[in-house]
């Protein structure tokens, strides 16, 4: 998937993200990744560049967090399917850094996950709504 650049964003950023994206589909076996969409937000607030990269529902997801962070990147949204879902709460709890909405395949999703959610976060704030693709948590805030 192309990385989206904006003429004004930082070029070591975007040759970052290009290198990241890399690195990551060779050290993923294709079967266990979704993919997730990285935005810049930087100091300055500019958060017009976003760059689809790999995402995996094992022991490469923190280091996505880990790279990001280091140049002032969050992570901002995901798109999942439900198959992967217990994965991604353990995640969303072990991390403060994802903003944003989590997509989720409507033809498999089940509700119980998001009660698992629920309940092992301190504070969360979900607003569902339903939209062509699936359900969408939107603007989801954790707090911990």
């Amino acid at each position: 998937m192309p990385v989206r650049i904006p003429l004004d964003w930082d070029i070591e950023c975007a040759s970052f993200l290009r290198s990241l994206q890399q690195r990551l589909l060779l050290l993923m076996d294709y079967q266990y990744v979704d993919w997730v969409t990285i935005a810049n937000l930087s100091a300055e607030g500019n958060a017009g560049c976003q760059a689809a990269i790999p995402f995996a529902v094992h022991q490469h997801r923190v280091d996505i967090i880990e790279e990001c962070s280091k140049i002032g990147l969050k992570l901002k949204s995901l798109e999942v399917s439900s198959w992967n879902m217990p994965i991604l709460v353990d995640f969303l709890i072990s991390s403060s850094h994802i903003t944003g909405n989590i997509c989720f395949d409507p033809n498999t999703f089940r509700p119980e996950y998001i009660d698992s959610l629920l309940k092992r976060t301190e504070a969360i704030y979900l607003q569902l709504c339903q939209f062509e693709a699936g359900i969408c948590l939107k603007d989801l805030q954790i707090s911990f």
